[in-house]
């Protein structure tokens, strides 16, 4: 009797360990990420190529080259709607200071929607970029992200075959005058472990010190991205590929209301339960702040052992915790995905 109990014990762990292997292997299967293609001399890519790319979902990177500039469309299959030969070679040029000109070679639509990226021979010093149609009329926001050159990601728009992308200049880069700012004068860290604040940047406020006053309401900017991600998609857990967005654009760019006295991490918490963003944070007394792990189910770590989120105000990343930033009106708030320590989006060490 004892052995029949040892062997039916034993026959149960290997059925549950046979369960497991076959979970992990039926997962590996489905998010292999599919080989790189190089751009030939003619551009294009075939309609095999799409066809057995469109039956295994997998993401693929196209690489190319245009002059100086190199770049990299990121392509699911899981979006590709017609499987035909297209070409998908581009025309880069410099425009004027701050721009650059982008054609496709081919005015044939591709029958997808894939994300461009384009690698900058230089560093732009703005926080954002615009997409424009020939005609003017602005599209979308491009992405920038790299540290010693800048990088443009956006997505491409259905049936627009040129594009100019331009930096953005009109963004705040002083505070409210009610804002307290530090005057540089203090040289050791605060009780919660806070290097001193750069001179001209505001000074962190305790949340038990903030007075939220629902009477008042005042305006931001707030916008999500993580297109850090698209770079560097080789790192990225595989288990999250499917939550990755197309473009690396969580929240575009909206204006939202709060209230005087909030912090950005009230603003963050009501702008995703609103939205239906999923987010996880939690408090860290050592820091008298909120940490957020998580957003839209993308967390720290999950691309890379430096990855995680950041936050800027008006282009700068502050050096303390979005729990002790209390809004003022006016501010742009940016939440964006690292890849390297912030360094790929304009926030790393100075």
């Amino acid at each position: 009797m004892k052995m029949k109990k040892q062997m039916i014990a034993f026959l149960l762990c290997v059925l549950i360990l046979c369960s497991l292997l076959a979970g992990c292997m039926k997962n590996e299967e489905a998010v292999n990420l599919a080989e790189d293609i190089h751009l030939g001399s003619d551009g294009i890519v075939t309609a095999q190529t799409l066809s057995e790319l469109h039956r295994s979902g997998n993401i693929v990177s196209v690489y190319g080259k245009s002059g100086d500039y190199e770049y990299k469309w990121t392509v699911s299959g899981a979006d590709i709607t017609q499987e035909r030969d297209i070409c998908m070679a581009l025309e880069i040029s410099a425009g004027e200071a701050g721009a650059v000109s982008i054609k496709l070679k081919s005015t044939r639509a591709f029958g997808f929607l894939p994300t461009l990226s384009v690698a900058l021979p230089e560093k732009w010093e703005a926080q954002s970029a615009g997409v424009y149609a020939s005609d003017g009329e602005r599209l979308c926001e491009a992405a920038l992200t790299g540290t010693d050159n800048t990088t443009l990601t956006f997505k491409l728009i259905d049936g627009v075959f040129e594009y100019t992308v331009r930096a953005d200049t009109a963004s705040p880069e002083t505070a409210s005058p009610d804002v307290k700012l530090s005057d540089g004068s203090r040289t050791e860290r605060d009780k919660y472990g806070t290097d001193p604040v750069p001179e001209g940047k505001p000074e962190p406020v305790e949340p038990e010190d903030s007075d939220v006053d629902t009477e008042k309401r005042l305006h931001c900017t707030v916008s999500i991205d993580c297109t850090t991600i698209l770079n560097n998609i080789e790192n990225l857990d595989p288990a999250k590929l499917d939550v990755l967005p197309r473009d690396g654009i969580i929240l575009g760019a909206v204006t939202v209301e709060f209230y005087e006295g909030e912090s950005v991490f009230d603003l963050l918490q009501r702008v995703c339960r609103e939205r239906g963003i999923h987010l996880e944070a939690s408090f860290t007394p050592g820091y008298n702040s909120a940490y957020v792990e998580g957003i839209h189910n993308l967390y720290e770590f999950d691309c890379g052992e430096t990855s995680g989120w950041m936050y800027s105000v008006n282009g700068w990343f502050p050096n303390y915790g979005c729990s002790r930033y209390v809004l003022h009106d006016g501010d742009v708030v940016r939440w964006r995905y690292t890849c390297d320590l912030g360094a790929d989006v304009g926030g790393g060490m100075q």
